[in-house]
């Protein structure tokens, strides 16, 4: 499925934008287009986001995070500096992978 076109719904609800005062992509969160593409990505993702991370160990011991909502492999978040990595623990913003059953 492709991703729907955001331009056609801005510029179609300019007017009301512009007199409402909404954001960008305010229309976004209640088109029916991204509904579906949104249900059609959660469908393909071979992970679930399981519980939160809260120490350095229990993140290395891992091989795939959720980290902000997508799935990381360990070796990306090693890539990133320290001073990050343990501000994001804190923030609680590491969660184990869990890989979904092939059958679901």
């Amino acid at each position: 499925m492709k991703k729907p076109d955001c331009n056609a719904c801005i510029d179609a609800n300019r007017e009301q934008r512009i007199t409402e005062g909404l954001g960008v992509f305010h229309f976004c969160e209640t088109c029916e287009l991204m509904r579906k593409y949104r249900e059609h990505l959660k469908k393909r993702r071979k992970f679930a986001p399981g519980e939160c991370i809260y120490s350095l160990d229990e993140l290395l011991a891992e091989t795939w995070v959720m980290f902000n909502g997508k799935t990381q492999h360990i070796e990306a978040v090693k890539n990133m500096q320290l001073r990050t990595i343990i501000s994001n623990l804190r923030n609680s913003l590491f969660r184990k992978a869990i890989r979904k059953d092939a059958t679901q």
